[in-house]
C-alpha cells in the first residue's frame, strides 16, 4: 500500500487580495487525493527564522514547513520571488521535492543574503522575517526578547533602520510600506565596509557611529578610517559572498560583536559608494586596478 504524502500548495496575495488556493486544492483532490493530503498555505503568513545552522519556516497554525513531503508553488507569485528563493533553498536543505524551484530567482534582499550566509556557513546575525507585519511582530515578541534592530529588507544608507528596546516598539514598522527583517542588537564599537572588486586587494573602511546613533553608515554621520588588520578569513568570506551574489563590485559589511569577540556579516551592497563617501581616492585606485584586471 502506498504511503500517504503531505503536499503543501503555496500561494500568496495579489494586490492585497488572497489567491483562492482552495480552488487548487479542490482540483487536486478531485484527481490525486487517494494517496495525498493536500493543504493550501498562504506565503504572506510564513515566518522565516535563521539562526546559526538552523533555518525554520513557521507556517500558519504554528507548524513547520518541513512537516510536508512535497511543496507545490501555484498562483501569481512574481512579487514573492525572494520568499520563493528562500523557500526553495529551505526545501533543498531539507530534501523536500519542490515544484517549481526558485533558487535562480534570488535578489539582493537582506533575507536572501542571510539564506546564502547560512548555506555557506558564514557568520551572520539571527534574522527573522515575515511578509505580514502583524505576524512578524507577534513572532518577535514571543521568540526574540531584548534590544532589537528592525531594518528594511531592501534598505540602504541606514534608511528605515531602527534600534528598539524590545518588540513592544515594533509598531514603528507600520509607518511605511517597507518589508522588515528583525535582528537582535549586537553591541559594537564600529563596523567595517569591505570593498571587494574582483581579485584586487579590498579596501577596508572602519566606520564609527556618531554619538547617540547605532548606525555606522558614513551617510548618517559616522567617522571613517582605513584599516588593514581584519583577519584573512573575514576578507576571504567577503570575497566569497560577493561571488555568491554574482557581482564583480560589492561593499560587504561586517561587525565585531563585543560580547563574543567574533566578526559577523551584515549584508552585501551591490552599489557601494565609490566616487562619494569616505576615502574616495583609495576606492578609485582600486577601481582602476579592477579595470586593468578586466582588460
Amino acid at each position: 500500500m502506498m504511503e500517504r504524502r503531505k503536499i503543501a500548495v503555496i500561494g500568496g496575495t495579489v494586490e492585497g487580495k488572497p489567491i483562492e488556493q482552495a480552488d487548487y486544492v479542490l482540483a487536486f483532490n478531485a484527481h490525486f487525493s487517494e494517496h495525498n493530503d493536500i493543504t493550501a498555505l498562504d506565503i504572506t503568513q510564513f515566518v522565516f527564522d535563521l539562526h546559526g545552522d538552523d533555518f525554520m519556516i513557521t507556517i500558519p497554525g504554528g507548524g513547520q514547513l518541513n512537516e510536508y513531503d512535497i511543496i507545490l508553488c501555484r498562483g501569481r507569485l512574481r512579487q514573492y520571488t525572494e520568499l520563493m528563493y528562500a523557500i526553495s533553498r529551505y526545501a533543498n536543505l531539507n530534501r523536500i521535492p519542490i515544484a517549481n524551484d526558485y533558487s535562480n530567482y534570488h535578489n539582493m534582499s537582506k533575507l536572501s543574503q542571510t539564506v546564502m550566509m547560512l548555506e555557506a556557513k558564514i557568520p551572520y546575525i539571527r534574522t527573522i522575517f515575515a511578509h505580514d507585519k502583524q505576524v512578524l511582530k507577534a513572532y518577535v515578541e514571543q521568540y526574540m526578547p531584548g534590544a532589537i534592530v528592525a531594518k528594511s529588507n531592501h534598505g540602504s544608507h541606514g534608511k528605515d533602520n531602527y534600534l528598539l528596546n524590545d518588540a513592544s516598539e515594533l509598531a514603528v514598522v507600520d509607518s511605511n510600506d517597507e518589508q522588515y527583517i528583525v535582528q537582535p542588537f549586537v553591541p559594537n564599537e564600529s563596523d567595517f565596509r569591505i570593498l571587494v572588486m574582483g581579485d584586487t586587494k579590498p579596501t577596508v573602511i572602519e566606520r564609527i557611529a556618531a554619538a547617540n546613533s547605532h548606525l555606522n553608515n558614513t551617510s548618517k554621520g559616522a567617522a571613517a578610517r582605513l584599516v588593514d588588520d581584519l583577519p584573512d578569513v573575514v576578507i576571504a568570506q567577503a570575497k566569497q559572498l560577493t561571488r555568491m551574489v554574482g557581482q564583480a563590485i560589492a561593499g560587504v559589511d561586517v561587525i565585531h560583536d563585543n560580547r563574543t569577540g567574533t566578526y559577523v556579516f551584515l549584508e552585501v551592497n551591490d552599489q557601494p559608494q565609490i566616487v562619494t563617501g569616505a576615502h574616495t581616492e583609495q576606492k578609485m585606485a582600486q577601481l582602476q586596478s579592477l579595470i586593468d584586471e578586466l582588460h
